[in-house]
């Protein structure tokens, strides 16, 4: 026994019974013959099949709009005044004192959590 085009259509298109289904793989799976069939029906059926369509207008109509906000808002947060701040100007003493108490409170958390993600060679060498 051979499966027939109609058995193959009636599986590919999710139509046959369960106990239809189970004995033409059963079959399926010992006959090579009707494997290759099954196969290149499988493929054509999956090419003919309708695709959707996809709309991209909708968000071409949104990146377009993106686009044109940012280019209109750019040089207002971007402005190339002479007034550019430095490095050295934020270097005061209250923001050194502050850097070094935030790194005293990371160190602090690492040594808590070492056993976590650090070996205490990893410490070691942070200290």
């Amino acid at each position: 026994m051979h499966l027939d085009l109609e058995n193959f259509n009636l599986m590919l298109e999710g139509k046959a019974t369960k106990e239809e289904h189970l004995n033409w793989t059963e079959h399926l799976l010992e006959c090579p013959a009707c494997q290759r069939d099954f196969r290149m029906l499988r493929e054509l059926h999956a090419e003919l099949a309708p695709k959707p369509k996809r709309n991209f207008s909708g968000l071409w109509r949104v990146a377009s709009l993106a686009a044109v906000l940012v280019l209109a808002v750019w040089p207002i947060f971007h402005s190339s005044s002479e007034e550019e701040i430095r490095p050295e100007a934020l270097a005061t003493p209250e923001t050194l004192q502050l850097l070094e108490q935030v790194k005293q409170v990371n160190t602090r958390r690492e040594f808590a959590n070492w056993g976590d993600q650090h070996t205490v060679v990893d410490l070691i060498k942070r200290t």
